[in-house]
């Protein structure tokens, strides 16, 4: 019983995750199409209304810098 509840909580947790990291996809996806640009920098003004601005701005700054870049 303690095995099944441990493995319910981590999947929660794993979907929980997983549905933050895919609505700032979408979000990143809606500033790139609204913004008609693939840089992150110009996308700073276009930020989901859910997410606080200077979190935004962070994720922006983020994507902008040369590892994330290297990725993508």
């Amino acid at each position: 019983m303690k095995g099944q509840r441990a493995i319910i909580q981590r999947r929660r947790r794993w979907l929980s995750q997983l549905d933050a990291s895919h609505a700032r996809f979408l979000a990143r996806d809606k500033a790139a199409k609204i913004t008609s640009s693939q840089d992150p920098m110009a996308w700073m003004d276009y930020g989901p209304v859910w997410m606080r601005r200077d979190y935004w701005e962070s994720l922006c700054h983020r994507w902008a810098t040369g590892p994330w870049q290297e990725r993508s």
